[in-house]
C-alpha cells in the first residue's frame, strides 16, 4: 500500500508542476481592490478586496512562491497564492508604502515615507519586532540576496539608507550625486551592486554594495519610477513615467540597448518580469491598465484595461509562479504530455509492484 501511494503522489506532482504557472497580482491606488492575472492567457481570473482602508502601493513575493504580501495606506496584508485568501493582517501607519520580505522569507521590512523609518515585522503572523530611522521619505525598499542589508530610496534627500539586519541599525546613508526625486530601488540579483532610480533627474544611479558607495549613473527615460531585473541579471527595466516608455539596460556595462515606446503606456510606475524571463508586466497609473511585453524582442503582446485596477501604483515585485486561482484552466498540448508522461510511469510502477508480489 505504502508503494502505491508514493507512485499515487509521483503522479499528482508532475501534473501539479505541469499546472503551475506566473499570476501576476495588481493592486488599485484608488480603490483597494487586488485583481488576479493569469499570465499565461493574461486574464483576469479572481478579484478581491483588500481589507485595508486605503490605496495599495507596495508588494513583495516570498522566495518559495507561497505568499504574497502587500501594504496599504494603514497596514500589510499576507495573501496565500495557492488560494487567494487572506491569511494574516496587521495595522501599520498610514505612510507605510513600500514592502520588502528576507530570502528566507521570514522577516519584513516596510518603509514609511511621513515618519521616515523602517518597521521590521516578523513575516508569520506579522508582529512588529522593531523600527529603524532613515532618511527623509523613504519610497522604496530592497534587499541583499545574503539578506544582511537593506536599502531605502529616499525621495527628498536623493539618498539610500543602509540597514545592518543583523543588528537593526542604520550603519549608512549614501547621497547620490547628481540626483532628483529618489523612488525606485533593487538589489541586482548578483548582490553586488544596488540600483536607484531617480526621478527628477531622469537617471539611475549604481551603488557598490561591498562598500556602499556610488561607482555609476545610467540615463534613462523621463521620470524612472520603477526599475526590475531579468531573472539571469543581464537586463534591467525601468518605467519611465513622464517619457512614457521602458529603458532596457545592459548590466555588464550599464548601457541602455534599448528603449521601448510602444507599449501602450500612460504614466508607467510598475515594473515586473516574470519568473522565466520571457514577458515584463508594467502598470499605467494615468489610464487603470496593464501592459504586457515580450523581452525577447520588446514589442507589446497586449494592454489590459480594466477599472478594476484603478491606478495601479506596483512597488516591488508583484508576479509569482503559483497554481492558478479558481478553476484550473485547460491544459495545453505540452502539459497533456507531461501528465500523460506521468500517467504511464505510475501505471509502469503499479505493474512492478504487481509483478514483485506475484513472484514473493
Amino acid at each position: 500500500m505504502r508503494n502505491h501511494f508514493l507512485v499515487f503522489i509521483l503522479v499528482l506532482g508532475f501534473a501539479g508542476q505541469a499546472l503551475a504557472q506566473p499570476i501576476a497580482y495588481i493592486g488599485g491606488r484608488d480603490e483597494n481592490i487586488i485583481s488576479v492575472i493569469n499570465v499565461p492567457t493574461n486574464q483576469v481570473v479572481s478579484v478581491f478586496e483588500s481589507p485595508l482602508p486605503g490605496s495599495l502601493e507596495g508588494s513583495t513575493v516570498s522566495s518559495d512562491n507561497r505568499f504574497i504580501y502587500y501594504t496599504g495606506d494603514g497596514g500589510v496584508i499576507k495573501i496565500d497564492t495557492s488560494n487567494n485568501r487572506i491569511v494574516a493582517q496587521t495595522t501599520l501607519p498610514n505612510g507605510t508604502f513600500a514592502i520588502q520580505i528576507s530570502p528566507d522569507g521570514n522577516t519584513l521590512y516596510t518603509a514609511d515615507v511621513l515618519a521616515n523609518t523602517v518597521t521590521v515585522l516578523n513575516a508569520a503572523d506579522l508582529s512588529v519586532i522593531t523600527t529603524v530611522p532613515v532618511d527623509t521619505n523613504p519610497q522604496n525598499i530592497s534587499i541583499t540576496p545574503d539578506g544582511s542589508k537593506v536599502y531605502t530610496a529616499n525621495l527628498n534627500n536623493a539618498s539610500v539608507s543602509v540597514i545592518d539586519t543583523a543588528t537593526n541599525t542604520l550603519i549608512a546613508t549614501i547621497n547620490l550625486p547628481g540626483a532628483s526625486g529618489t523612488r525606485g530601488i533593487c538589489v541586482h540579483p548578483s548582490g553586488q551592486f544596488v540600483y536607484v532610480t531617480n526621478a527628477g533627474s531622469d537617471n539611475v544611479s549604481v551603488i557598490a554594495t561591498a562598500t556602499d558607495t556610488v561607482v555609476d549613473t545610467i540615463n534613462v527615460g523621463e521620470t524612472p519610477n520603477n526599475i526590475a531585473f531579468s531573472p539571469d541579471g543581464a537586463l534591467g527595466y525601468t518605467a519611465n513615467g513622464s517619457s512614457q516608455d521602458v529603458s532596457v539596460i545592459r548590466i555588464s556595462d550599464n548601457t541602455v540597448v534599448d528603449t521601448i515606446s510602444n507599449g501602450g503606456l500612460s504614466f508607467p510606475n510598475g515594473i515586473d518580469v516574470t519568473p522565466d524571463g520571457q514577458f515584463l508586466y508594467v502598470t499605467n497609473v494615468l489610464d487603470d491598465s496593464v501592459s504586457v511585453m515580450r523581452t525577447a524582442d520588446n514589442s507589446l503582446v497586449t494592454v489590459l484595461t480594466n477599472k478594476i485596477f484603478e491606478g495601479p501604483i506596483a512597488r516591488g515585485r508583484f508576479i509569482v509562479n503559483a497554481p492558478p486561482p479558481g478553476p484550473l484552466p485547460i491544459p495545453t498540448l505540452s502539459q497533456w504530455g507531461l501528465i500523460a508522461m506521468a500517467g504511464v510511469l505510475g501505471i509502469i510502477g503499479l505493474l512492478a509492484i504487481r509483478r514483485k508480489k506475484a513472484t514473493v
